[in-house]
């Protein structure tokens, strides 16, 4: 592992990067954004639970990154959404040197994360004219309503609900029409399964049929990501398997 790679200058803005134990030059790249509820969550989290998860991608020839960002309340929508946007450029910038491959950046949001990743991956792309290779969310919550925000997740959109819609990045799915798995677990809150199948729909609404859609079954909000490295990989056998057909329609 490379530890604490800075993507920005707050100590947040760090991130670990394992490779795979016979990388070859070009291999393709998971950034992993892990959740927290907006207040908390680290990439060492529980010891470094996160850790086995990047190991687990790297034993499938992924070369993984884990990162942190800014937290609120002192940090507050929009750091989340600039804070992927940093590390994935700073990914596609520096990532060659370490064996992976720039074009081949796909971002994996969960909870939190997930949520933090979709705000980026609906958001304006077309900045720097690059855009990731494919996204995975995983159990985030896409669209805010004032009946339905908690209080962590006030502290980090705002107080005002006539904010909440257009800080919502479901409302912006159109802006990047790059591939999505869509993931719940089977024992997710309902507020997390119903916000799944609110972007199925979206993006079905966007591309003129599914997307590829992942019902975990006899997982809870974090076991699918906890559990990865242990034995009880079929989160990581899905999104795998969602790369790998994307790689063989793309001829990569």
């Amino acid at each position: 592992m490379i530890a604490d790679c800075p993507f920005g200058v707050h100590e947040r803005q760090r991130l670990d990067i394992y490779r795979p134990n016979a990388a070859a030059a070009g291999s393709p790249v998971i950034l992993f954004v892990p959740g927290g509820g907006y207040v908390t969550g680290d990439k060492q989290v529980y010891g470094g639970l996160y850790g086995r998860l990047a190991n687990f991608f790297a034993d499938h020839g992924y070369l993984t990154a884990v990162m942190n960002y800014r937290l609120a309340p002192e940090f507050a929508w929009p750091s989340g959404i600039e804070d992927v946007r940093a590390a994935f450029e700073w990914l596609h910038a520096n990532i060659a040197q370490h064996g992976g491959n720039p074009r081949r950046i796909a971002i994996f949001g969960q909870s939190a994360g997930a949520t933090h990743a979709a705000g980026y991956l609906f958001g304006a792309l077309d900045e720097n004219n690059v855009a990731p290779w494919a996204g995975i969310l995983l159990s985030g919550v896409y669209r805010f309503t004032e009946e339905m925000i908690s209080p962590a997740a006030r502290q980090y959109f705002g107080n005002a609900p006539s904010l909440y819609a257009e800080r919502s990045p479901i409302v912006h799915v159109d802006r990047c029409p790059i591939p999505i798995l869509v993931g719940v677990a089977e024992f997710d809150p309902p507020n997390f399964v119903l916000s799944a199948f609110d972007l199925a729909e979206a993006l079905t609404r966007r591309d003129g049929q599914c997307p590829d859609f992942a019902l975990l079954a006899a997982h809870n909000h974090v076991s699918t990501v906890f559990g990865l490295g242990s034995g009880h990989d079929d989160a990581g056998a899905r999104i795998v398997a969602f790369l790998e057909r994307l790689g063989a329609k793309r001829g990569h």
